[in-house]
């Protein structure tokens, strides 16, 4: 589902979109800017950007994040890629102004299913949807710094937006699709509309997130089903670890800020989708001992509760001996215990070492280069 530049245009004649543009700003352009003409020219870690002509694409390394974030909605590299794709433009001649970066705005709200809720003054539920484009949303999963949902209704209502009061008493109403607005054409508002800033480099996600993204590129990088390894819920920990570790080779690989971003490219370029499979293959021993230290600390684990169980069992046996005068309905409660303990050991210790056959296997195949 696509909006012309036209369809695009008219959003900013809506008080709610401009309302939410401008609260997007108290966690997004750092106070001294913040709801100024600067707001447009803000690079990530503060700095002013002089040249509007071309988005900056510049790296930039600042509180333990790196970014290409630039302008009011601290647009991405990528994203704004995207967004030049969408319209029928290129990166490289579209210019960086205003007009185009509160376009940019408008757009990134409407690929997050938000503008509809917007207008409907669902703004706690709006606020959710774009928790993924912008790290400052309260519900970033990114892990950086956030502001309140009351910062942020705050900003927006005294920016003139509107709430419906249906969801002062529903916090989290059911999703609403956008609803297209008229095609009139509209100029552009001279206020700020918020610079969706994609998501700048952060630390490893939590782990749903970890092996939700993983699953992911694992549907357009095959190679990667064959290092993930057991599905257990007992190799979880070791799961995540690994994953997060393919991610990142990932990421490095195609030039990503973080491993959404990662994923998101390398499913929909062929040719960074090729790196990646290809920079997997070349680091394959890397990857190889990583997972071995982890399946080292799995087995730890293992033993540990092998140890643990079968100690019980023996406790259980030995009172069992000490009551050999007891009647036989005890003796037979005590019995079925102690072997259905060691029967628990057993399978436990057998399916552990059936797993870890299983991805030796698959990363020697990754080392030769066979697919999956």
């Amino acid at each position: 589902m696509s909006l012309t530049v036209e369809a695009l245009r008219a959003w900013l004649d809506n008080g709610n979109v401009v309302a939410f543009c401008y609260a997007l700003e108290e966690g997004e352009i750092p106070k001294p800017h913040r709801h100024t003409p600067d707001a447009y020219r803000v690079l990530y870690g503060g700095e002013l950007l002089d040249d509007l002509s071309r988005h900056p694409n510049r790296r930039i390394t600042a509180g333990g994040y790196t970014s290409t974030a630039a302008g009011r909605f601290q647009a991405l590299w990528g994203t704004w890629k995207d967004f030049c794709e969408a319209i029928g433009e290129s990166p490289e001649t579209l210019p960086f102004t205003q007009e185009w970066q509160d376009l940019f705005g408008i757009w990134c709200l409407h690929r997050r299913h938000a503008l509809g809720s917007i207008a409907a003054g669902k703004i706690e539920e709006a606020v959710a949807k774009c928790a993924l484009e912008w790290a400052s949303l309260p519900g970033s999963p990114y892990g950086q710094p956030t502001i309140t949902m009351n910062q942020f209704l705050g900003a927006y209502t005294g920016a003139g937006g509107t709430i419906d009061n249906t969801e002062l008493l529903t916090p989290t109403p059911a999703p609403a699709e956008p609803v297209a607005p008229a095609m009139t054409e509209v100029t552009p508002s001279t206020g700020r509309v918020p610079q969706p800033e994609s998501p700048k480099e952060s630390p490893m996600p939590i782990p749903a997130i970890i092996l939700g993204l993983i699953q992911a590129a694992a549907s357009v990088l095959p190679v990667i089903a064959q290092i993930k390894g057991d599905k257990s819920q007992s190799s979880a920990t070791q799961n995540v670890a690994v994953a997060g570790k393919i991610l990142d080779v990932v990421a490095t690989t195609v030039g990503a800020v973080n491993q959404q971003q990662a994923v998101e490219i390398v499913q929909q370029d062929p040719a960074a989708r090729q790196k990646a499979d290809e920079a997997i293959r070349a680091q394959f021993f890397d990857l190889l001992k990583y997972a071995q230290e982890q399946e080292t600390i799995a087995w730890e684990r293992t033993e540990k509760s092998v140890g643990d169980a079968r100690s019980f069992a023996e406790k259980m046996l030995w009172r069992l001996a000490e009551l050999a005068t007891t009647d036989q309905t005890t003796r037979g409660l005590i019995v079925g215990a102690a072997i259905a303990m060691l029967g628990q050991v057993v399978s436990y210790f057998f399916g552990s070492s059936s797993s870890s056959r299983q991805s030796g296997e698959a990363l020697r195949n990754i080392a030769q280069g066979k697919q999956p």
